[in-house]
C-alpha cells in the first residue's frame, strides 16, 4: 500500500462516543444540590452566616459535579491531515501521522488501565481514553513504544482511517 502524504490526506473519520447515562448520573446530583441550596435559603432555623456558607459549599459541589459530567460525557475522535485527535472536553491528545507505528481493533481491558476515562496503564507509558461500557476501540501503537487505546463504537472504521492516514495496514486484535 502506498504511503499517503499528510497534505494529500482528506478528512476520513470523526466520531463522538457519547454516554448519556453519565450526564444523568452527574446532572441529577447537581440539580439536587440546587434544590438543597433553595431549601437552605428558606430554612428559618439556619443563621444567615451558616446559610450563606452552606449554600456556597452545596452550589460549588453541584457546579463541579455538573461540569465534570458535561466534559466527560463525550469522547471526541477525529482523524485528519494533522493526525489522530481524541479527548474529553479540554483534555485532548494528538498523535501526528509520523509518530504512528500501527493501529488495530482491540477490546478494552479494564484491568490494564484500572478504570475508564483518561487512564494510564500500570506500566505508566500506555494511556487510554475510554468510555464505560464501550468495550471495543482501537489501540494506536507509536514508534516510541507507547500506545493509546481509544474507545470507538466503530473501531473498524477508525482503524481504516488511521491506515489511510499512515499508509499502513490496520489489523484486528480482538
Amino acid at each position: 500500500m502506498a504511503r499517503y502524504s499528510a497534505a494529500a490526506y482528506q478528512e476520513a473519520y470523526e466520531e463522538v462516543v457519547a454516554t448519556g447515562w453519565m450526564l444523568v448520573v452527574t446532572l441529577v446530583p447537581a440539580a439536587i444540590s440546587g434544590a438543597i441550596a433553595v431549601a437552605m435559603l428558606r430554612d428559618p432555623t439556619i443563621s444567615s452566616g451558616e446559610r450563606l456558607g452552606g449554600m456556597a459549599a452545596v452550589l460549588v459541589a453541584g457546579f463541579i459535579t455538573g461540569v465534570t459530567g458535561v466534559i466527560f460525557s463525550r469522547l471526541r475522535v477525529r482523524v485528519d491531515s494533522q493526525g489522530v485527535r481524541f479527548g474529553f472536553g479540554p483534555f485532548r491528545s494528538t498523535v501526528r501521522p509520523d509518530e504512528i507505528e500501527g493501529a488495530s481493533e482491540s477490546r478494552y481491558r479494564w484491568s490494564r488501565f484500572g478504570g475508564w476515562g483518561i487512564r494510564w496503564a500500570w506500566n505508566m507509558k500506555d494511556r487510554a481514553y475510554s468510555v464505560p461500557f464501550v468495550r471495543r476501540g482501537v489501540e494506536i501503537r507509536l514508534r516510541n513504544g507507547r500506545t493509546y487505546f481509544v474507545s470507538s463504537r466503530r473501531p473498524d472504521a477508525l482503524a481504516r482511517a488511521i491506515e489511510g492516514l499512515t499508509g499502513r495496514s490496520a489489523t484486528a486484535a480482538l
